[in-house]
């Protein structure tokens, strides 16, 4: 009797399950999962916890077990969940990569970065190692002061990934931290090399810039800004080394089409005003940080320096 009841027990749960499974499949755009982490983009949190909740409700089974609900929790800030769910899937698969990393991650955002490390290595010795794995140990090492060993483990991922640009992007910016401008300008110019991204040029002139090579950094960055006019931090590097020369009339002018190509950048306004200012264009400078004022009526930044400039223009 007690094996029939069994039976009927375990038909009627599997039952259960595989009607779960087709309405997961039949749901599209309509999963709750789905639609929690659409909520979490545009900063609806609320809406991401009430349609988290649903899913639960509705999926108890599938949604627990995919990827979109573990960056889901974690990006909700709810890490115990996180974490239970992630070792409740590592027991049925221990190699699944993408739990790994994630159990790893979760570690490394509580700031334990002991045990984030020993899971990191753990993931590391996986067949199906990521790129992922390489830079968030990294980041953990360079956490703890251990900036030699992230950068051997770096120079290990830009070889076993070479197309991986976040490899390349964490590799670079450990010379740039060190000071280290040779190494800096090698390592952007690969990262321009193999996957074409604009930071390896703004690497490349931001070395070249504290090599004292300002006319090759600045042929670089004028090149740069033909391909991509519309690419603010290209003109934003071609500004501020105009400035760093001591160039103010040049300076001035280089950041007024900055003003001009981007109305809605504040930075472009106080630095017209600065280089202005120290030009010796005094009334030019307070007549742009009034424009300033008018338009970023609540930018502090735009509100300090206008204040320097009246300071300054009363004490002269």
């Amino acid at each position: 009797m007690w094996l029939q009841n069994w039976l009927e027990r375990w038909n009627a749960l599997r039952e259960l399950r595989s009607l779960e499974a087709r309405q997961w499949a039949m749901a599209g755009d309509d999963n709750p999962v789905l639609r929690a982490k659409a909520a979490l983009q545009v900063g609806d949190k609320e809406e991401a916890q009430r349609c988290w909740e649903w899913a639960c409700k509705l999926f108890p089974t599938k949604a627990r077990v995919s990827h979109d609900a573990v960056d889901l929790l974690i990006d909700l800030g709810r890490l115990d969940e996180a974490e239970d769910l992630i070792r409740e899937r590592l027991r049925s698969a221990p190699r699944d990569i993408f739990f790994m990393e994630s159990y790893a991650y979760i570690a490394q955002i509580r700031g334990n970065l002991a045990e984030a490390l020993l899971r990191w290595q753990k993931v590391k010795k996986s067949l199906s190692v990521s790129p992922r794995t390489y830079r968030e140990m990294a980041a953990c090492l360079r956490q703890v002061g251990k900036v030699n060993e992230a950068d051997s483990l770096l120079r290990k991922a830009v070889r076993r990934f070479p197309k991986d640009v976040l490899c390349h992007i964490a590799y670079a910016r450990v010379a740039d931290e060190r000071g280290d401008w040779p190494e800096a300008l090698s390592r952007s110019i690969l990262l321009t090399e193999r996957t074409g991204h604009i930071l390896g040029v703004l690497g490349a002139a931001k070395a070249l810039t504290n090599l004292g090579k300002l006319r090759e950094a600045k042929a670089l960055l004028m090149n740069a800004r033909a391909a991509n006019p519309r690419e603010q931090e290209v003109s934003v590097a071609l500004a501020r080394l105009a400035s760093a020369s001591g160039d103010w009339a040049r300076a001035a002018e280089t950041w007024a089409d900055m003003r001009k190509r981007f109305p809605a950048m504040a930075i472009a306004y106080i630095e017209e005003g600065r280089a202005l200012h120290k030009g010796g264009y005094r009334s030019e400078a307070k007549a742009i940080l009034e424009d300033a004022r008018r338009r970023f009526p609540t930018n502090h930044d735009v509100l300090s320096e206008y204040s320097c400039a009246v300071k300054s223009d009363a004490s002269g």
